[in-house]
């Protein structure tokens, strides 16, 4: 994901200019003018400003590593995983939901290259429109990474 597109989300400007008005504040507040506790009511409005901006930019920054992380995972999948055809042994359940659809347990059998059959447990949030294709003894093709056979990728 590119740095840019995040700076699209409203939030994030706004919080970006709240912060250098507050600083911009603090710069032209009279030094002797003081808060209701004593402190300088100048440093105070800095401190403000300057801890918005910080926090915008660990927010922008944690989630721009999170979102390139995810899609460097999926393009090293599709560049260096091995395409399987793994079996349904058991699908079930979390009870747990992300932007309405369900986080399915998947208990798979996929053959390895000597033909042995191996298990893989793994979780996938499924889309509500491929819910159906899910069902016991079904065959789903997977993505299987090269260096561990345990770590998968389930293309629906």
């Amino acid at each position: 994901m590119k740095f840019t597109k995040l700076l699209k989300y409203p939030v994030f400007p706004l919080f970006i200019v709240g912060g250098i008005a507050l600083v911009i504040v603090g710069i032209f507040t009279d030094p002797k003018a003081l808060t209701d506790d004593g402190y300088s009511l100048r440093w105070f409005w800095i401190c403000l400003g300057s801890f918005y901006e910080v926090l915008v930019l660990i927010v922008l920054f944690g989630i721009y590593f999170l979102l390139s992380k995810n899609e460097k995972r999926v393009d090293w999948f599709k560049k260096n995983g091995i395409l399987r055809e793994a079996k349904i042994i058991e699908a079930s359940s979390t009870g747990t939901f992300i932007n309405n659809n369900p986080v399915v347990d998947f208990i798979l059998e996929i053959k390895d290259n000597d033909g042995n059959y191996y298990t893989v447990s793994h979780k996938e949030c499924v889309d509500l429109l491929n819910l159906n294709s899910i069902n016991k003894n079904s065959i789903i093709k997977v993505l299987v990474s090269p260096v561990k056979k345990e770590d998968i990728m389930v293309l629906f």
